[in-house]
This record gives structure tokens, C-alpha cells and sequence, in this order.
């Protein structure tokens, strides 16, 4: 006998009932509104990071990615996958192992293997392939280079490179170190800053990949003990009502004791655009047009201000004449 339609929907029902009902006690598993998905993916830092966002390959070179997963536990699927924007510039496998092919520029992303999860589930990485890395060729230490600084006194340090054909370096990357912590500390972006009394030596390294050297210049500084500053003052100078363009001016003042801390005090100008001050308390003038500007000094528990003037460019010029 033929059934109709129908009749083959009411016994697929009928047989669907009578299996749900026989396994009515058995645990089917969490509804799916449970699910706990990838929330956040991070790809890990490499060697060959030329900064956040970008890597740098040699053609032919290989590279496995790494990356860590939010949240770390419980993830129902914690499942991702791989992808390239141009295989013939980088592939990259299962595994998240790049392999550079040809010269160029690709994005490597990474995406939850189920589901599309939010845009932090889905970062990538822009990767160069080059035919060759431009190295630096020399190194210098530049920034608030003091012979002199306080314990507890911060300096903040930099550095410079030059190359052999006047490019960009591939990786300008540079590691700090003091060779007494305990004298002068200074952290991986040149913070320098001064711990105990006595000297310290800081070296500062070229991390670019450069198989042949490893380029370093270094500077020792003197860390002393603070004395602190009991009086300060700032005496009048008429000069201060009459700055031009591009001039530059020391501010005078007294301490006492003698041989007080004088790098413990702290500059500052409410219009830098017009005249700047250094932490030494040297003003530079900025602008052409009259202005003025308040520079506050601070030490421990005084505080000094002094108004500076400055002259519009053609009093300025008045004034040479004369």
C-alpha cells in the first residue's frame, strides 16, 4: 500500500515522538544560547615585528605565529583559522606558519573557526617580504643627557641611527640597559632614572637583525643625593618685558643652601606656543607676534611666577636700529 504525503509527515512525527519520549531522562547537552565563544584573539609579538602592526621576512624565510585566546577557559569552540590576502606574497598554514614567496605586502589574519565574533576575535598582521634588511651603521644616545641627576630625578632618553645608504632601518628597535641598577635604573623606552649616589654606565643596542654587528654607544651619569631647596628667588630683569623671535634667555635665580639641588626644580610655561622654557629654566621665544606667558617655577613647596613679554617682530627690529 502507497501512503500520501501527508501520511509520511504524521509517521516521521509519530517515530520523532516516540524516540524524544524513550530518551526523555537522557542529557542532551546545554542549549546553544550557552555557547561560549572567542571573545578576543592576540596575536604575540615575533623577532621580526617592525612595529605593532607589521612584519618584516626575508623572501624564503619562515615564521610561526602565536597567538593566545580570551576567555582562556571554557571556550565551547576554541577553534581558529588562518587566512592571507595574497599567497603569493605569504601562505600561511593550519598552524599559523608563514612562508614568505614573494616580494610584497599581505595581510594575515586570524578569525574564530566558528562564528564571527567581535573585531577584536579578528586581528591580523600586515607582512612585508623584502629581498634584503637595511641595517643601522652607528647609534647615538641624544634626549635630556644630564652629567649630573638626583636620586629619584627621571631623564627621559633617546636614540639615533644613521645607515649606510641614508633608508630607514628595516627594524628600529634599540635595548636599554645600566650596568648598576642600584646607581641608575632605565627601562625599555629610555627612562632613565637616577636610584642611588654614584655613577652608572647606560648602553643603548641596535635590535635590528643584523646578523654581522651589534651596534651600542653608551654615556655614564652621575646619580647624587638631593639637597633640598630652603629659599628661591627669581629677581627682577627688564629684559623678560621685551623678548623677540627666537631669542633665547636663561632665568636667574638664587637658592640657598649653596649647593642645593637646583635640577629638583620644575619648570613650566602656560604658553609654550609662545614661549617655551627647558628644564633648566631656559625660555625660547616661538613667535613673531606679541604675546605673553606665565612661567611657574616649583620647588618642593615654593612657587615662583614671572611674566615674560614678548615683542611683535617689527618692535624688535626697531629696537637693533636704534
Amino acid at each position: 500500500m502507497k501512503l500520501k504525503n501527508s501520511q509520511y509527515v504524521m509517521v516521521g512525527f509519530i517515530a520523532i515522538f516516540a524516540v524524544v519520549s524513550c530518551d526523555k531522562d537522557k542529557d542532551l547537552g546545554s542549549p546553544a544560547d550557552e555557547a561560549i565563544a572567542i571573545s578576543a584573539i592576540n596575536i604575540e609579538e615575533t623577532d621580526f615585528d617592525a612595529d605593532a602592526t607589521t612584519i618584516c621576512l626575508l623572501k624564503g624565510q619562515e615564521l610561526q605565529l602565536n597567538y593566545s585566546i580570551l576567555p582562556s577557559e571554557d571556550i565551547t569552540f576554541p577553534e581558529v583559522k588562518w587566512s592571507s590576502s595574497s599567497e603569493s606574497v605569504v601562505s600561511v598554514s593550519e598552524t599559523g606558519k608563514l612562508t614568505a614567496i614573494g616580494v610584497g605586502t599581505a595581510i594575515v589574519r586570524i578569525t574564530p573557526a566558528i562564528g564571527f565574533g567581535s573585531v577584536a576575535s579578528t586581528p591580523s598582521r600586515t607582512v612585508r617580504v623584502l629581498d634584503r634588511y637595511v641595517y643601522m651603521n652607528s647609534i647615538n644616545i641624544t634626549g635630556a643627557i644630564q652629567d649630573s641627576v638626583a636620586v629619584g630625578e627621571r631623564i627621559q632618553l633617546s636614540a639615533t641611527y644613521t645607515t649606510d645608504s641614508g633608508d630607514p632601518a628595516t627594524f628600529v628597535r634599540f635595548k636599554w640597559s645600566s650596568n648598576n641598577p642600584e646607581i641608575a635604573l632605565v627601562n625599555d623606552n629610555g627612562l632613565l632614572t637616577g636610584t642611588g649616589q654614584g655613577a652608572a654606565t647606560i648602553t643603548v643596542s641596535a635590535d635590528d637583525q643584523n646578523p654581522g654587528q651589534q651596534l651600542s654607544a653608551s654615556i655614564t651619569v652621575g646619580v647624587k643625593t638631593i639637597i633640598p631647596i630652603e629659599t628661591f628667588e627669581i629677581p627682577n630683569d627688564p629684559e623678560l618685558e621685551m623678548l623677540g623671535y627666537g631669542q633665547e634667555y636663561q632665568i636667574k635665580f638664587n637658592v640657598t643652601p649653596a649647593d642645593a639641588t637646583i635640577s629638583s626644580i620644575k619648570w613650566e610655561s602656560d604658553n609654550e606656543s609662545a614661549v617655551s622654557v627647558s628644564n633648566s629654566g631656559k625660555l625660547t621665544v616661538n613667535t613673531m607676534n606679541g604675546a605673553m606667558a606665565v612661567i611657574t617655577a616649583t620647588a618642593g613647596n615654593i612657587i615662583r611666577k614671572l611674566n615674560v613679554t614678548v615683542a611683535s617682530s617689527w618692535k624688535c627690529l626697531i629696537i637693533r636700529v636704534q
